[in-house]
């Protein structure tokens, strides 16, 4: 197959919007494939390709941090290659008469509206790194969002996904990860940070109100 590859991180999904990520590409003809948190992952999937033979139909892998990547000598993000891809862009926009972010709004229209928030909650002391893994375990058992309830569960320390009451295999290292994807599209992402004793939120949502009912309930369960 000549399917090219659009690879994302998949904690942070959310995470540059991988809602309008997967539509732009299924109306391109381009497979977006989700990896763990961490350019290495995106690295490893270049590797698989090269190993296929296949390294050419590699196109793109970025992550929610701003790192972007669009060829495969340098296997993690590069400023320099994205800073190119924008400066390709000004001027293929110029040309048209367009602006980076009047070309922003015909996507939008095109592919619908996304908006993305991260927040972070900091867990201070001996204990907070035990609070943490404790709130995490707690979303295990079931956890009601005030926004509804989701359609798919992923657990990517169990490595299952479970949706109609179904499981089924996740097919990526274990990390202590927990997704939830809803019938409007929204997702919620939740994670303890790899390097502070901090737990992130990332919430994908077309709904703007979301937003803040979502922010507002995160922080009474997790304080």
């Amino acid at each position: 197959s000549s399917l090219k590859f659009q690879l994302i991180d998949s904690e942070t999904e959310q995470v540059m919007a991988k809602g309008l990520c997967e539509r732009i590409g299924k109306a391109r003809g381009v497979r977006c494939v989700d990896v763990l948190t961490g350019f290495k992952y995106i690295g490893e999937q270049i590797g698989l390709l090269e190993k296929a033979n296949r390294k050419e139909d590699f196109l793109l892998g970025y992550e929610e941090s701003c790192g972007y990547l669009t060829n495969t000598d340098i296997r993690d993000k590069d400023a320099v290659n994205a800073s190119m891809l924008v400066a390709e862009m000004c001027e293929f926009l110029l040309k048209q008469g367009k602006t980076p972010y009047q070309r922003m709004n015909e996507l939008y229209d095109t592919y619908g509206h996304y908006m993305t928030a991260l927040w972070s909650f900091e867990f201070k002391g001996v204990t907070g790194i035990q609070k943490m893994n404790d709130f995490m375990e707690g979303l295990r058992k079931g956890i009601e969002f005030p926004t509804g309830n989701p359609i798919k569960v992923n657990d990517y320390l169990a490595s299952i996904s479970t949706a109609n009451g179904k499981q089924e295999a996740i097919d990526l290292p274990k990390s202590n990860v927990m997704k939830y994807y809803f019938l409007n599209g929204d997702t919620i992402t939740i994670r303890p940070s790899g390097t502070e004793p901090k737990l992130k939120v990332y919430v994908l949502t077309k709904e703007e109100k979301n937003i803040g009912i979502l922010k507002e309930f995160f922080e009474s369960v997790i304080r």
